[in-house]
């Protein structure tokens, strides 16, 4: 079969002239017929392969003055499958397709052709980066900064990144700590793309290595204090203490179980200075006093609880 693709000719065919006879014997009409069909058939792809070449290099010199690619490594990208992977038809059939383009060649049809035109051909240098794919909020998120690949062997003086969040850092190289790793704190929870950037004696190249990462939101934590016990009747006071969230989000208020039916909501603008509020439980139990909290991100439930007993008080007979 030879259908064409977008990419370039892909040639699957039964390749019988691999199969090569054994030694001392000679080849049958039929092997050396098969082998010269293959023979023909490659060469065929070949030269629709060149024609291609030259269609789309055309085709991209007469729109574009300035043309820029990508230093691609084609060597990691045609690496094979890994041992046991359960994609290696996949990966092999993919291997193929990009070899089969011929891409060094198209590279340089379009160089030699931009050059005859007086326009100008640049390759911009690739970078690889690595790290976690989420990291939860407020806590450091650690970024690798992989070797450059630059067909010019440019020497890099600094990197930009942008972190994905509204922070942008630049970064020198002399700097840079052995392992090239960069840290960052994301404070509240978000998609982000990392976007990185690279500045050589050429000048500054844009987003020459992009990821995007996940930041978990994690649930506040609350501390609140109170008596233990208390006589029905009696008014009770609750300390909600210090809210402890990774994320920095603000809170806009609180709703308190008491436990014995009521549910209280109270405004962070109606604390007082002391961040304490009364109620009176008017019979003994045994109740579990609950409290949720909301901010930006959503309501989160029981936060904080504290268990009390509220004492049972003997009546007074007045009439005595």
């Amino acid at each position: 079969l030879l259908p064409l693709t977008k990419l370039g000719f892909y040639l699957k065919v039964q390749d019988v002239s691999k199969r090569n006879p054994k030694k001392g014997v000679s080849a049958s009409r039929r092997w050396k017929k098969a082998a010269r069909k293959v023979g023909k058939i490659q060469s065929l792809v070949g030269r629709q392969r060149q024609n291609w070449h030259h269609q789309v290099s055309t085709q991209i010199i007469s729109c574009n003055s300035l043309v820029a690619t990508e230093k691609l490594n084609l060597k990691g990208m045609t690496k094979k499958a890994k041992k046991g992977s359960k994609r290696k038809k996949q990966k092999t059939g993919l291997n193929r397709s990009i070899l089969d383009v011929g891409i060094s060649n198209l590279k340089s049809l379009i160089k030699s052709k931009v050059n005859e035109a007086g326009g100008f051909y640049i390759e911009v240098p690739t970078l690889t980066i690595s790290g976690d794919d989420s990291v939860n909020e407020g806590s450091l998120y650690t970024l690798t900064l992989g070797d450059v690949n630059d067909p010019g062997n440019d020497t890099v003086t600094s990197y930009t990144i942008n972190w994905g969040d509204g922070n942008i850092e630049t970064i020198l190289v002399e700097n840079l700590n052995n392992n090239r790793t960069v840290n960052h704190i994301y404070e509240d929870d978000s998609n982000p793309t990392i976007i990185v950037s690279l500045t050589d004696e050429e000048g500054t190249y844009n987003n020459v290595a992009s990821k995007s990462i996940t930041v978990n939101n994690i649930v506040p934590t609350l501390t609140i204090s109170g008596d233990d016990a208390i006589n029905e009747g009696s008014l009770y006071t609750l300390t909600l203490g210090e809210v402890n969230d990774l994320g920095n989000d603000a809170v806009t208020s609180y709703t308190i179980d008491w436990g014995d039916g009521n549910i209280e909501t109270i405004l962070v603008g109606e604390l007082n200075e002391n961040r304490t509020v009364t109620y009176t439980y008017e019979d003994d139990s045994n109740p579990t006093i609950i409290v949720s909290l909301t901010d930006e991100d959503g309501t989160y439930n029981n936060v904080a609880s504290k268990s009390i007993t509220v004492n049972n008080i003997v009546p007074i007979n007045k009439n005595r």
